[in-house]
């Protein structure tokens, strides 16, 4: 990605991260003085609040300082130049985009609005994982994203190998997170995301064994 396309890319994402606060100010005197931000994985019920100030200024907040994290440590990272612009993309939008829909999504719930919480989260989970499953074949040796563990960040070809492994396991994931949607099993939440780590690092663990 060239620098001037990078550096307006970088700052879309840190005002998408921030847009919720405007939203929340802008619907500050419909907003209750307690807002519920943590629901339950299997019934979709709220069972942690937070008040107003922290609802609206405080999470998108923190998610900047998450944000301002994933810009640094990717620009620190010396193999950068073996990422692909898109790729660079992914990595720098995909936090402020799951920040602005979930912090949409609690504000809506507080304003009395039928949300499904389960579904909003197996679709984010979902997308997100077919994205970076998509992507994860095409990443060059990097400390960014990847499976990065010392025997692939040494091996091209185990590199290569773990990550072919880890996209198709990533898409795999993402498709029983949709269909998730409609079964709502916590269990298909927390066996894929099992699924997507240790499958690719044992595949990868053998390889190595093997000299690759």
């Amino acid at each position: 990605m060239k620098k001037d396309k990078e550096i307006k890319t970088i700052v879309g994402s840190f005002l998408l991260t921030l847009a919720p606060i405007i939203v929340g100010i802008l619907l500050w005197n419909k907003l209750p003085d307690q807002i519920a931000t943590h629901f339950t994985l299997h019934s979709g019920q709220p069972n942690g609040w937070s008040n107003k100030a922290m609802a609206v200024y405080g999470f998108p907040l923190v998610m900047a300082a998450v944000q301002l994290f994933v810009v640094v440590f990717t620009n620190l990272d010396k193999h950068k130049k073996n990422i692909d612009g898109k790729i660079l993309k992914v990595i720098y939008w995909i936090v402020p985009w799951i920040e602005f829909v979930t912090t949409i999504m609690i504000f809506g719930y507080s304003l009395g609005y039928q949300m499904n919480s389960d579904a909003t989260s197996n679709l984010l989970l979902g997308v997100v994982f077919i994205v970076l499953g998509n992507y994860l074949p095409k990443v060059k040796q990097n400390k960014t994203m990847g499976y990065r563990v010392s025997w692939t960040l040494n091996s091209k070809e185990n590199w290569r190998k773990t990550n072919r492994l880890g996209g198709w396991i990533f898409v795999i994931c993402g498709i029983i997170f949709l269909a998730n949607i409609l079964l709502q099993q916590e269990w298909l939440i927390i066996v894929p995301l099992i699924m997507a780590v240790i499958i690719p690092l044992t595949y990868s663990y053998v390889l190595h064994r093997k000299g690759i």
